[in-house]
């Protein structure tokens, strides 16, 4: 089997998709069509992790050119009102995930997988991206599904011992051409997104007796489980770790006024960003009545 080889000239500040070949191939269109479908899979993956942050900020990529060298096509990013810090952290964030993803996964079969995935992302945007301490990224499932779906379409297309690459800058990732996702966008349900603010009476799970991390409850009128942070203009949180109000217990519900977003997902609620302005602590009918009101 002969590879064709090529000189490569890395480009900085151009994402660069490169497909090494068989020399004198069939079937050459093929590869243009997987070309398309790992530029397209990059750019949504690139959109995903910026919009997992920020979903009204416009991102998208210009086609530049078409270089021999295998195939080798360079994309453009086009942004606005984005920090060229957060953009350089989006692009070296996303390639090597989406790697990581690739190599730890040689096959999706399930919705599960992918949501699992999508909170690990979260986790890996929320420690490699500048971003605020009170805003938690939110990958959307779906979306993520979509990019898994492109990218098993462009390896369908390749042939064994062909690669490809992804340099951005001085980062060269390699996919995982044996990766296939059996699970279809169209079948993982759709995403709605419902902003909240107001009242939610809740019970902690695991409150956070130092610093501002976050809380994590759950609802007695929802059933939800989220983690929220409290707004610094909300002073119950500083009163409550210097002891000056009692310890919550099991016994004690908390009246609190939160905004979030909440994320439904094939029936089932994901809520993020979550922030308490003001918080009631209520005492169980079974023990003394209690109110504390603090904004």
């Amino acid at each position: 089997m002969h590879i064709q080889e090529s000189p490569l000239e890395i480009c900085d500040n151009n994402i660069r998709i490169r497909v090494v070949n068989q020399k004198e191939r069939q079937d050459p269109y093929e590869l243009f069509n997987a070309m398309g479908c790992y530029m397209e899979a990059i750019q949504k993956f690139n959109t995903l992790v910026v919009h997992s942050v920020d979903p009204s900020v416009e991102y998208s990529f210009k086609f530049q050119k078409v270089e021999y060298s295998s195939i080798v096509s360079v994309v453009k990013e086009w942004s606005s009102h984005i920090s060229n810090a957060f953009t350089g952290a989006v692009h070296a964030t996303a390639i090597k995930e989406i790697e990581a993803v690739l190599k730890s996964n040689n096959e999706i079969s399930s919705p599960k997988q992918i949501h699992d995935l999508s909170h690990t992302l979260e986790d890996q945007i929320r420690s490699n991206v500048p971003i605020a301490s009170d805003v938690h990224p939110y990958v959307d499932p779906v979306k993520l599904a979509e990019v898994l779906e492109l990218i098993t379409r462009g390896n369908e297309l390749l042939y064994e011992g062909e690669r490809v690459e992804v340099h951005e800058g001085d980062n060269v990732v390699s996919f995982n051409t044996g990766f296939r996702s059996k699970v279809k966008a169209s079948k993982m349900g759709l995403t709605k997104k419902e902003p909240y603010r107001g009242i939610d009476e809740v019970k902690v799970i695991r409150p956070c007796n130092f610093g501002r991390s976050q809380w994590e409850v759950k609802s007695t009128i929802t059933g939800d489980t989220y983690c929220a942070h409290f707004d610094v203009k909300c002073d119950w949180l500083e009163r409550y770790q210097s002891g000056k109000i009692p310890v919550v217990t099991a016994k004690h519900t908390l009246r609190i006024v939160v905004s979030y977003d909440k994320y439904i997902v094939d029936k089932k609620n994901i809520i993020k960003n979550a922030v308490i302005s003001s918080v009631t602590v209520n005492t169980d009918p079974d023990g003394e009545q209690t109110t504390m009101n603090f904004q």
